[in-house]
This record gives C-alpha cells, structure tokens and sequence, in this order.
C-alpha cells in the first residue's frame, strides 16, 4: 500500500532554469510501505517525481505524451549522459525513467 499527503502548502523549488521566476512545486508525498523482503530500517530508499506540466497530461496510460516529456526531459538532462535507465519507459501505466 502507498499513503499519499496533499500538503496543505507546497514545497517550492526553484529551478535552475534559465527562464526568471521559474519554480518546481510539491503538491502531494506519497509514502510507499516496505515491500515483503526489503525491510528498511529507517532513510529513503529511492524518491520519485512526477514530471511535465500537470495539465496537459491527466491520464496514467502510457501515450505518445508520456513518451514527448520523458524524452524531453532526458534531453534536458544531458549531463546525466548513459546513466539513464529506460526499461521502464514502456510501461502500459506509469511509465518511467530512472538514474542508475
């Protein structure tokens, strides 16, 4: 199971991006529980982040969007070069991308 928290205040990050005024927002946590076999003792064990514009994409299947904004942000991301793992990036819902 998985907790989700719509945060009554967003956490705003600004981004790096060359554009003024530019910011990420974090609207909503969710808190996976351990999986049977991979206890955690206490920390992160990975974080994860939904990417695009939140409008134009309100749907979890995997479409020809999903597949645009996770390029695009790879692109973006040039500096992480061949570290990108993309077996995921199929998906039929939620398809993702990930640093090894």
């Amino acid at each position: 199971p998985i907790a989700t928290f719509q945060l009554s205040t967003p956490i705003i990050i600004p981004s790096s991006s060359e554009t003024r005024h530019h910011y990420h927002q974090v609207q909503v946590i969710e808190i996976p529980s351990p999986k049977d076999g991979s206890p955690y003792s206490r920390g992160l064990e990975h974080a994860e982040f939904v990417i695009g514009d939140g409008r134009s994409c309100t749907s979890p299947w995997n479409d020809k969007h999903h597949q645009s904004v996770l390029e695009d942000f790879q692109k973006k991301h040039r500096h992480v070069k061949n570290n990108w793992n993309t077996k995921a990036i199929n998906k039929k819902i939620n398809p993702d991308i990930s640093v090894k």
